[in-house]
């Protein structure tokens, strides 16, 4: 294909210009001297200085960075980044930029030489903020982390029970024998409930849940469910008690199997944090008349929330200090997860709490937006 004469092949001073200001990344040029020849809109956001002013500046006291390992900070030579070659660095490099008014972040970078006329006049320093993609390693480290820990101890106790019913099969009792299958049974469904909240929490993230609302009944709806907890709460020796509302609600859109997750978590919590020879848990339902909304109120006498663990509740893998002392396993993941699904809906989970007096966590659920498919 021929160009015409008039075509314009290159950008000009001022299209150079705009380009840089428009990167969302930072861009530092300097020259054999490792002084600074031009630093972009973005460079200086993220540096806090002014393109102009870090003009002639040495590049190490511009880009001052450092090596952070196992909370050591170290200084970390700029003179890495003059090679003839492409350098790179990388999060887990663990190298942090101080900005001008002396805030740390995590840097990536991609170090090229300037060349000109076939030779090399300067770098070219491609540079950003990589605070997001070191949170996203962390969460992924401890969200591997806490399934490990958690699918241990389950996994050694069906290992466990299951060489127990092979090496006795032929001198245990029908009691015994019952008894081992009983407890990998109980392992089982843990590793189950545990594998199904991280499959929602991966969904939940990705955005790969589907609300699927149907006309549902609450009332009869909470009735079933009580119905269902009926055995846990006798072994619990635990009454659940559900206040029906005096009037009769209409059937509204909801997706039954997803409220239904909310709802036992929230029974199962406040069973579970509530003193077993005093366990007393009351659901109400309630239709807001402010708004065209319900409302399903979980109360316990339980242990309650501390003032300093309120703003961790719904945290992935959270779990507060009295909790672990009552029930020493637990993901973490039930309440971050059903405060996700409540807010897919539209709806929001709140919570009021007295430490040592118990905890009411409520789900809204507004009518008419639960048909969003997401």
């Amino acid at each position: 294909m021929k160009l015409r004469k008039n075509s314009k092949t290159a950008l000009d001073s001022e299209d150079l210009s705009a380009v840089f200001s428009s990167m969302a990344e930072g861009l530092i040029v300097i020259d054999n001297k490792q002084r600074v020849e031009a630093l972009n809109q973005m460079g200086g956001i993220l540096l806090r200085i002014a393109p102009e002013q870090a003009l002639g500046m040495q590049v190490g006291e511009l880009l001052k960075l450092y090596r952070v390992t196992h909370n050591e900070k170290l200084p970390w030579p700029v003179e890495h980044l003059m090679k003839l070659d492409i350098t790179r660095v990388h999060t887990w490099d663990h190298i942090y930029c101080e900005n001008r008014i002396g805030k740390m972040f995590p840097i990536t970078m991609v170090v090229t030489p300037l060349l000109s006329a076939d030779a090399v006049r300067g770098m070219v320093i491609l540079f950003g903020d990589a605070a997001d993609e070191v949170r996203a390693d962390q969460a992924k480290s401890d969200f591997v982390s806490v399934a490990s820990h958690q699918l241990q101890t389950p996994l050694t106790a069906v290992k466990l029970f299951a060489e127990m019913l092979d090496q006795d099969a032929d001198t245990l009792s029908e009691t015994r024998r019952r008894e081992y299958v009983r407890l990998l049974r109980t392992s089982t469904e843990r590793m189950i409930k545990l594998v199904n909240e991280m499959l929602n929490v991966s969904r939940l993230e990705a955005g790969a849940i589907r609300i699927q609302p149907k006309l549902v009944d609450l009332a009869a709806f909470i009735r079933q469910i009580v119905k269902e907890l009926t055995s846990l709460a006798n072994k619990r020796m635990c009454a659940l008690i559900f206040n029906e509302p005096a009037e009769l609600f209409d059937a509204i859109p909801i997706d039954a199997s997803l409220l239904s997750q909310v709802i036992m978590n929230l029974l199962e919590n406040a069973m579970r944090y509530s003193p077993k020879n005093s366990c007393h848990v009351i659901i109400q339902l309630e239709k807001k008349t402010d708004r065209a909304a319900y409302a399903i109120h979980v109360k316990d006498k339980g242990i309650g929330i501390s003032n300093e663990d309120r703003k961790h509740i719904f945290t992935k893998f959270f779990r507060a200090d009295n909790a672990r002392k009552i029930q020493s396993d637990g993901s973490g993941l039930g309440l971050y997860v059903a405060k996700m699904i409540t807010e897919a809906w539209g709806g929001t989970l709140s919570f009021d709490s007295q430490p040592g007096n118990g905890t009411t966590f409520t789900v809204t659920i507004p009518v008419g937006k639960q048909l969003i498919i997401r």
